[in-house]
């Protein structure tokens, strides 16, 4: 299981799919088990051992469990798997495990019995790595923030190149010590502990690299909106297919405001880097919510991102299947009528405690 950078394919369901449980299934197997804290989905019960089980969400947001009969497919949603093979009484390790794998399928597109669960619902860390660039960056940002600082005016760096060459400047080192001595002195840390600072500000720019990191991938999901345009160019003129296209185009506004919406806040919350320091577990946190959210409207991209950048542009049926299919992709999962909310209740929650926090 791995999650964004590279996001987890998930395999295609060849053969028919059915949402009922068989009678093959019907395994009538009861049993006892304690449970006990896991690094791994581990499962007791033999419907967890067929051919072929893995978890997966459904197009309807259901987590299922699918497994394979013959040249087939079932598909059988977790609670009617709890309802069917008495896996619902308190205690059972499979119960509990089940609810770990509904809790999981936001970190990755599937899982296996016996994969690793992510490091997200152990200890809220990230399950996957990043490229240095990607710490590179993070490092960079906090290093202006805290130069920013220093000279009375906070900002967010978008230039990259600016970035890394102001990092790199001795001036800026220079100015870096003076601020981590100044904060010392207003959080009250004695100037020789100034480590914890700095420990503080690695801790920051670590978890932020996660967030830079999903920057980086989410330019993939504004690259199929350049290409789409790119074919509407193409297709101008057409009589049909030029009309999805500019449904598709339609369509994306919403997911792309999102996902840019994320980013904004994530950025607003570290740009002033004395309050994100002095409620350090508070910013951990609301970095970590996040990520996760961004994460979360990610994952299921991959497959087009891939696709649809391979796609040249030209009129063919080809290319037009690929893009309908996209746009089937697009009216499932972003009606024009749904509403997204901008953050969880979760991340609501994180960024009051964290002004009700600094306001101290």
């Amino acid at each position: 299981m791995q999650p964004v950078a590279p996001l987890v394919k998930g395999n295609s369901c060849s053969g028919g799919i059915d949402h009922s449980v068989p009678d093959e299934l019907i395994i009538g197997d009861s049993y006892e088990s304690t449970s006990r804290r896991s690094t791994h989905f581990l499962f007791h019960h033999k419907l967890f051992t067929m051919t072929g089980a893995v978890f997966r969400m459904g197009e309807d947001s259901v987590p299922l469990l699918e497994v394979r009969l013959g040249e087939n497919k079932a598909q059988i949603p977790l609670k009617a798997a709890l309802a069917e093979f008495s896996l619902d009484a308190k205690g059972q390790a499979d119960t509990e495990m089940l609810d770990q794998v509904t809790k999981g399928l936001r970190y990755v597109r599937e899982i296996r019995p016996g994969d690793s669960i992510p490091r997200e619902l152990l200890d809220g860390t990230a399950s996957w790595t990043v490229q240095p660039k990607h710490t590179m960056i993070a490092r960079g940002r906090i290093t202006m923030q805290l130069v920013s600082w220093m000279t009375g005016e906070e900002a967010v760096i978008f230039d990259l190149g600016k970035l890394e060459q102001i990092v790199e400047d001795p001036l800026t080192r220079r100015r870096v010590n003076e601020a981590v001595a100044e904060i010392c002195k207003m959080l009250g840390i004695p100037i020789e502990l100034r480590q914890t600072v700095i420990d503080q500000v690695d801790q920051m720019a670590h978890e932020l690299s996660f967030i830079e990191a999903l920057r980086d991938y989410a330019g993939g999901v504004k690259r199929i909106l350049d290409k789409v345009n790119q074919f509407s160019r193409v297709y101008d003129g057409d009589k049909s297919f030029y009309d999805d296209l500019q449904r598709i185009k339609s369509l994306m506004k919403k997911p792309l405001t999102q996902i840019e919406t994320y980013f904004l806040q994530a950025d607003a919350q570290t740009a002033e880097i004395i309050p994100a320091l002095r409620n350090m577990k508070s910013t951990i946190n609301f970095i970590r919510d996040i990520r996760d959210e961004i994460h979360g409207a990610l994952m299921n991209w991959e497959d087009h991102i891939t696709t649809i950048d391979e796609l040249h542009v030209e009129r063919s049926r080809p290319n037009e299947a690929v893009l309908r299919k996209f746009y089937g992709f697009l009216a499932r999962n972003f009606p024009e009528s749904r509403e997204w909310p901008l953050f969880s209740k979760q991340i609501r929650s994180n960024a009051k405690k964290a002004r009700n926090t600094s306001g101290h």
